[in-house]
């Protein structure tokens, strides 16, 4: 499985990376990209099997990163990573279909549960790949 990480924080983006054992998920190979659009361009080379992305970031956000990889790579899951509590926002973006193939939210606070949260949901998403409900998830 080849994951894209997408973030604009530099430490959380390095963080992400190696504060996971993506390996003992499952996970061969591991991108990073600063915004959207960066995104989509390693995206068109990489062809990732899921992408955790933010939900705020310069250039294009992760909503329209989102409905892209969408209508490009429909079988690419997309786990949304928000700091901020932009919960209407991203039930909107569910609602209107735009994330079809999103797996959920995690709203990241700076605490020791935001890795399990994170395994729990990209388990998940491996084990229920042919779904496409949503479920957003908070951290404590």
């Amino acid at each position: 499985m080849k994951l894209l990480l997408v973030d604009d924080d530099a430490i959380t983006l390095d963080g992400l990376k190696n504060g996971i054992d993506w390996a003992g998920l499952g996970i061969s190979r591991v991108e990073l990209a600063s915004n959207g659009r960066q995104a989509l361009e390693i995206a068109e080379r990489y062809r990732p099997d899921l992408v955790v992305t933010d939900v705020s970031m310069p250039k294009m956000n992760g909503i329209e990163l989102s409905r892209e990889l969408a209508l490009r790579y429909p079988q690419t899951k997309i786990l949304f990573v928000s700091g901020y509590l932009e919960v209407d926002y991203m039930k909107a973006a569910f609602k209107s279909g735009g994330c079809s193939n999103s797996r959920g939210v995690i709203l990241r606070k700076h605490s020791s549960s935001r890795p399990r949260i994170t395994h729990k949901k990209i388990r998940s998403s491996r084990r229920s790949s042919g779904s496409s409900r949503s479920a957003t998830t908070k951290s404590s």
